[in-house]
């Protein structure tokens, strides 16, 4: 977001590939971070939405969580061709 306060900014919905959690946190750490940040993901390039996760805190790991299936959807991540990837 640059040097920038943005303080109108009430919602940052961020989608396409992996979210670096050092964005997000760099972002937190400003004095007027009020914006609600969320991690979208979904199956394509022109980021079709299937996942989200609300970010309201410093994320520890090294990209943010794509997060839980929207309202009416199931999730499941499919490891490689050998099926679905166990809970981690």
């Amino acid at each position: 977001l640059g040097n920038k306060d943005l303080p109108y900014l009430k919602n940052l919905i961020i989608g396409g590939e992996v979210l670096p959690s050092k964005i997000v946190n760099t972002y937190l750490e400003r004095k007027y971070a009020t914006a609600r940040i969320t991690n979208v993901y979904g199956l394509t390039e022109c980021t079709v939405d299937s996942t989200f996760f609300h970010v309201s805190e410093p994320v520890k790991e090294d990209s943010v969580p794509i997060g839980f299936p929207l309202r009416g959807n199931t999730l499941f991540v499919v490891k490689d061709s050998t099926g679905l990837a166990a809970d981690e």
